[in-house]
């Protein structure tokens, strides 16, 4: 069976980029043709299995669909998976004819142009499945835009040989782009405000972005910069979570909340809102951790506060943490992506007879 993707590009250092590097790799390792279409050029930032095949489109935007139509009649490939519900307007003329999939990997509420609604409503239309990162958002499409063929296929742990932490250093982590969606504004406030802080505790926020002047101006006016510091993005993210005591998220929205995922296998209890959508699906409240409503920065301050100070609580979340990451292994959600290949393949063969 051969399987394409079609992403922006790999180059970037996102969970888009990783989760796609390893779902490919993952497909090539078990003999799938897989090739990767991006539309932009670059080195992959994250290592992908000698059998997946990389095409980059040397072309405009505007004959994109061309090369596309030439690249498929080339290849002719079994599915094309797009990720992404904002380019239906490209990929779905492009791909006609080719069973597709469109892999949503943000929520339904959230657009990112004009026409996103409406690219939307053709993918439901057009594409034999959405797959949605969460129960949640698959709903959210059966309410929205009234679709039928949404299922939720989660994201599986991507990072290799994650050790489990010790816990030994007084560590909060926080990774994601420096960008609005992750709230590093609101949990650097909240970390203003958490005593437990200045009894040998740091925050360390890892991550690259157009947000990082405005946050190192905001440690500096909280006056928390004896213990709040931002590192850059780093593939090392193994050695970060080893080197903390558990994870938080602020983000304001998700499609998933990868981090969550990763830093649980490693052991990390979790402090994070409780945004639309992920977090809900992958962190169980009181158990793995602590869930508190969106954007209240005075519960996310006393939830750190609380966890901070309760070495006890911390000791049991982390176990739990450990249990639960194990129903996102890779080999878990690869056989669930095969399954819904050889499904749609089996109804596009009993179309045409």
């Amino acid at each position: 069976m051969k399987i394409f993707f079609v992403i922006r590009g790999l180059h970037d250092h996102g969970g888009i980029e990783r989760v796609t590097s390893v779902v490919a790799s993952e497909l090539g390792r078990r003999s799938y043709e897989v090739g990767i279409i991006c539309l932009q050029k670059g080195e992959a930032y994250f290592p992908l299995h000698e059998s997946v095949v990389r095409h980059y489109l040397s072309c405009s935007r505007f004959s994109r669909i061309r090369h596309l139509k030439r690249l498929y009649k080339a290849e002719r490939p079994d599915i094309v998976v797009f990720l992404g519900s904002h380019r239906s307007f490209m990929n779905l003329p492009a791909a006609k004819g080719i069973p597709s999939i469109t892999w949503e990997h943000f929520n339904a509420n959230i657009n990112w142009h004009p026409l996103h609604k409406l690219s939307r409503r053709l993918a439901v239309r057009h594409c034999r499945r959405i797959v949605t990162l969460t129960q949640r958002d698959a709903q959210n499409y059966a309410n929205i835009f009234g679709a039928s063929n949404a299922v939720c296929i989660p994201n599986p742990i991507t990072v290799e040989n994650i050790e489990i932490s010790p816990r030994t250093t007084k560590r909060v982590l926080a990774i994601g782009r420096l960008a609005g969606q992750k709230g590093f504004d609101m949990l650097l406030d909240a970390w203003s405000k958490v005593e437990e802080r200045k009894k040998g505790w740091n925050l360390r926020i890892v991550g690259s972005g157009s947000h990082l002047k405005r946050l190192q101006q905001q440690i500096q006016r909280n006056g928390i910069g004896d213990s709040a510091e931002i590192v850059p993005a780093t593939k090392d993210v193994v050695s970060e979570y080893k080197n903390a005591s558990m994870l938080v998220m602020s983000s304001r929205y998700e499609g998933f909340g990868l981090v969550l995922l990763e830093a649980m296998t490693a052991g990390l209890p979790i402090v994070s809102f409780d945004c639309e959508a992920g977090p809900g699906e992958i962190v169980v409240h009181n158990e793995t951790g602590l869930l508190l409503p969106p954007e209240d920065v005075n519960r996310l301050a006393e939830a750190l506060n609380t966890l901070m100070k309760d070495k006890d609580l911390q000791d049991k979340f982390a176990e739990k943490a450990i249990e639960r990451a194990q129903i996102f292994s890779v080999a878990s959600i690869i056989t669930q992506w095969e399954n819904l290949f050889h499904e749609i393949l089996k109804e596009n063969h009993g179309k045409k007879n």
